[in-house]
């Protein structure tokens, strides 16, 4: 292939078992877009809120098949309570984050929830149409020529005149 055609691979797993070690990443990874950590604050997650959309991304891999972690998992790993994990869902879901789909087993008792980021996923993309027009601006921006102000030099005559005056 030659060189000018050669496209640069964005980093996926090699890369991250030579950041953070082969031992570590083969134990599994989660995927988080740039824009969810850079706008945070934005998009109205506070640190906790951003710690459980990480436990409920650890099981979504397919976008076809949302993740149905228990509030039990998910507490246990952040070190809280059922109920505290369970008002915290709630509370992403009131603020248009995910869409919690409860669900029955086959005796019509609750199991644990579905969750759906199609909230977040479309704040996002509104985002990232904001971001794309900021940096195309920017880079326009950049690329136009900056005409610098130069003095104009004097005629001749002109100069005559200013030193004969002295």
């Amino acid at each position: 292939m030659p060189a000018h055609t050669k496209k640069k691979k964005p980093a996926g797993e090699p890369e991250l078992k030579k950041r953070w070690s082969p031992e570590v990443i083969e134990l599994g990874w989660v995927g988080v877009p740039w824009l969810v950590v850079e706008k945070q604050a934005e998009l109205g997650l506070s640190c906790p809120d951003l710690a459980l959309l990480l436990h409920l991304w650890k099981h979504w891999w397919k976008k076809e098949n949302l993740p149905f972690p228990s509030h039990a998992s998910i507490a246990a790993a952040m070190g809280k309570t059922v109920n505290h994990v369970q008002k915290m869902t709630k509370k992403l879901e009131a603020n248009g984050v995910i869409v919690i789909h409860h669900r029955t087993n086959k005796h019509g008792g609750q199991t644990s929830n579905e969750y759906s980021f199609e909230p977040l996923i479309e704040k996002l993309q509104t985002l990232a149409a904001a971001e794309r027009d900021r940096r195309r601006d920017e880079t326009s921006h950049r690329q136009q020529p900056t005409r610098r102000k130069t003095r104009r030099k004097a005629s001749p005559r002109t100069r005559l005149r200013v030193h004969a005056e002295e």
